[in-house]
């Protein structure tokens, strides 16, 4: 498995953004365009989701691990806020467990195969 991370933001096209989505094993964002494309090339990806809801806006393929906070506000579909605690209230150990959970799958279809 590939251990190399790299900020897809650094990118000065799509065809650049494309490349460097095809070398991740695992494709972590917010609810972009860039996490979209991912997930149609078949890259897993743990998408991070406030103002939108996942069910709606999130990747199609249905292997997607969703990190999301529930509070009251969410989904309001707002593209500001004054206080996004749907944003605020994920914390990096939540995301970390979503990609915890890509590598328990990961290994255990490596153990079935």
């Amino acid at each position: 498995m590939k251990h190399k991370t790299f900020p897809a933001c650094e990118t000065k096209s799509i065809k650049q953004l494309i490349v460097q989505i095809k070398r991740a094993t695992l494709f972590i964002d917010r609810d972009t365009g860039s996490l979209h494309i991912a997930s149609i090339m078949g890259i897993p990806v743990v998408g991070i989701y406030g103002p939108k809801d996942p069910a709606i806006y999130g990747p199609y393929d249905g292997t997607a691990i969703v990190i999301e906070k529930d509070v009251p506000c969410s989904p309001c579909r707002k593209r500001t806020c004054g206080d996004p605690i749907c944003m605020s209230s994920i914390l990096p150990e939540d995301v970390f467990s979503g990609v915890e959970s890509f590598l328990m799958r990961h290994i255990d279809s490596q153990d079935k195969s």
